[in-house]
């Protein structure tokens, strides 16, 4: 008797509750609802209203999506435009490679397993990378401003679909017009964007973009926060904590470190080239697992599947698009070049216990006493382009950036010794 009475009293209540909160959603604007819930109201089994529909919402398990886009290497405006409507048709197929997209309901109005709340774009998404156009035409021709028209339209495409959306973009911004930035920013599900990471680590031998580092003192701003914390930036999310990278700066396990001791669970790398990724090279594939097993994080790696009318081979970028577990096993591929996608369920809550797991706890092995020194002094010096100095707008200009002064420390201090001939 009191036993059915209490399963009375519950039910009630549930009742009472979806009643009231399908009232509110009658009485204002849906927008304002959904904000009211995403600050904690909610009933047993924390369900989420989606216009009018409750669903079982659990953000520690859903999928992430790597897009492979073909590219066609643009030199104006409308190239960039065609290029970036191809990229948003692509996401809209999102829901091939996961149970569904966040927006859907699935059948009668329960949750999808695993529901796609992540999708990655990689570098020069909607530009490519035009080996044969200086700085002056790029700048009139395929940078964009973020935010911008291009940005907007991811944004709208990331509340359309209630997920998170990376990309990666060559970007001219007003304050420092003088230079391009290589730039990846995360959209969150109200299509703001919510991180911006400019790489710290170009190519300098064939690229035009400018480094933070190399304007460092222009750069920082006077706040506290320390100077690591405003070159590698991490968002914490409903999705779990977000750090990116891109290209070349895999190449420093210190950009994975910088973001994984920032709490980063989720590493985005953007893009690679050729001769570094394919067999028996391999090195992509390297650093990108090096990367996931040393700090104990997520690494999704979206590649270009090519970029067609370019000065360099079409398949300089042949997609091997891939994403690693926490362990620094691969669990999702598109191991060729061409359009793809891929996607695999990432599960916030066993990385979070891996992570409290003393076995092999890198993060917490850091003995930093005993390699302090060697980062004590500078070795690239910052600030090449500060202080109205301008970097290189030319491709044949990109020689002045060599290293060649400090190889030759190097061998004058010990450190690389000089071949017989």
């Amino acid at each position: 008797m009191l036993l059915n009475l209490i399963i009375i009293k519950r039910e009630f209540f549930q009742y009472f509750t979806e009643v009231l909160v399908q009232r509110i959603v009658n009485a204002y604007n849906l927008k304002v609802v959904n904000k009211f819930l995403k600050g904690g109201l909610s009933y047993e089994g924390n369900p989420k209203l989606r216009n009018g529909v409750y669903m079982q919402m659990n953000l520690d398990l859903y999928t992430a999506i790597t897009i492979q886009p073909v590219v066609n290497t643009a030199r104006s405006p409308k190239e960039v435009e065609e290029n970036l409507e191809r990229v948003l048709t692509l996401i809209n197929s999102a829901g091939f490679a996961g149970s569904s997209t966040a927006k859907s309901s699935g059948s009668g109005g329960v949750a999808p397993y695993a529901p796609v709340k992540l999708i990655t774009l990689p570098e020069f998404c909607i530009q490519g990378e035009p080996f044969d156009l200086d700085f002056p035409e790029r700048k009139k021709n395929m940078l964009i401003t973020i935010p911008g028209a291009e940005t907007d339209k991811l944004a709208k495409k990331a509340i359309e679909l209630e997920t998170y959306i990376v990309g990666s973009f060559l970007e001219i911004d007003p304050q420092w017009p003088d230079r391009q930035f290589n730039t990846t920013i995360v959209i969150d599900t109200a299509g703001d964007i919510i991180l911006k990471y400019r790489k710290i680590n170009p190519a300098i031998h064939f690229e035009l973009s400018a480094s933070p580092h190399d304007m460092l003192e222009d750069y920082i701003d006077d706040s506290n926060i320390p100077i690591s914390q405003q070159l590698y930036p991490v968002v914490d999310t409903e999705i779990g904590r977000i750090g990116c990278l891109i290209c070349m700066d895999g190449h420093f396990p210190e950009s994975f470190r910088a973001l994984a001791l920032q709490g980063a669970e989720i590493i985005i790398r953007a893009n690679f080239p050729e001769p570094l990724i394919s067999s028996p090279n391999d090195i992509w594939e390297v650093q990108n697992r090096s990367g996931a097993h040393a700090n104990l994080a997520y690494v999704v790696a979206p590649m270009l599947g090519g970029m067609a009318n370019n000065t360099a081979p079409q398949n300089i970028t042949p997609g091997h698009s891939m994403i690693i577990d926490y362990n620094g096993m691969v669990v999702a591929r598109t191991p060729y070049p061409g359009e793809a996608i891929t996607g695999t369920v990432i599960n916030m809550e066993q990385l979070r216990r891996r992570r409290l797991d003393p076995s092999r706890n890198f993060l917490t092995l850091l003995r930093t006493e005993s390699f302090r020194d060697i980062y004590d002094r500078s070795i690239l010096p910052p600030d090449s382009y500060s202080g109205g100095k301008t970097p290189p707008e030319t491709f044949t200009g990109l020689t002045e950036r060599a290293t060649t002064p400090i190889i030759q420390s190097f061998i004058e201090q010990g450190i690389y010794k000089k071949p017989n001939r």
